[in-house]
């Protein structure tokens, strides 16, 4: 039973591997603040990307920067929106974020 965790991890950092470029090519095409919301929504969720405990937690002062930030996201199919929320198209890509954090 201990080894299924290691089976985990282990396909986790073989997915990171082989995807890594393709990561670090969707990086490369944000900015600073793009990133940071990126990373925010990757630690947070995407509820309420505007409001205010989100704001805060995330670093940021103004909303619009924020929705200005994720709607870049969604145009270059990093993110998606469903029901008021941002998530990510690829979850891997959010977990090598978190990974790399």
């Amino acid at each position: 039973m201990s080894r299924k965790p290691n089976k985990l991890k282990n396909a986790l950092e073989l997915i990171f591997a082989r995807e890594q470029k393709s990561y670090e090519n969707y990086i490369s095409l944000l900015t600073d603040i793009q990133l940071r919301c990126l990373m925010a929504v990757a630690r947070q969720g995407g509820k309420g990307v505007t409001s205010i405990s989100f704001l805060k937690s995330a670093g940021f002062n103004n909303p619009s920067s924020v929705r200005r930030a994720v709607t870049r996201m969604v145009n270059i199919n990093i993110l998606f929106e469903s029901g008021g929320e941002y998530k990510f198209i690829n979850p891997y890509f959010r977990a090598w974020l978190i990974h790399k954090g």
